[in-house]
């Protein structure tokens, strides 16, 4: 809150609002900027809103499978962050749950970790 001693003019008035406003984005900037964390899959995730999930995609091909996340609301996205070779993870037919994703990948037991969001 500002509090002003004494009378000020309109345009005194205004600079000192327009100071305080720039202070205050300064401020949010340092304690945004470097400190946002993803967290890792051992520890959880930090200061974002998301979760890790590991796991291994089934022996058979495009075959829908789950994945618990527990991230407390349904997925919007997840990103596939590490994989052992080379394929595709997508989202199968069943709906997203506050639980659980269910996804399909294009090759046999793929390891992956992702970040659920």
């Amino acid at each position: 809150m500002l509090h002003y001693e004494g009378s000020l003019d309109r345009k005194d008035a205004l600079q000192r609002v327009f100071s305080v406003i720039r202070q205050s984005w300064e401020d949010l900037a340092r304690a945004i900027n470097g400190q946002i964390s993803f967290g890792s899959p051992a520890g959880g995730s930090d200061n974002i809103n998301a979760v890790w999930a590991t796991g291994t995609s089934p022996a058979g091909a495009d075959t829908e499978f789950e994945v618990v996340h527990n991230l407390g609301r349904v997925p919007v996205a997840f990103i596939p962050v590490n994989k052992n070779k080379a394929g595709d993870i997508y989202a199968g037919g069943t709906s997203w749950t506050t639980t659980k994703l269910y996804l399909k990948c294009s090759v046999s037991s793929l390891a992956y970790t992702l970040l659920v969001f």
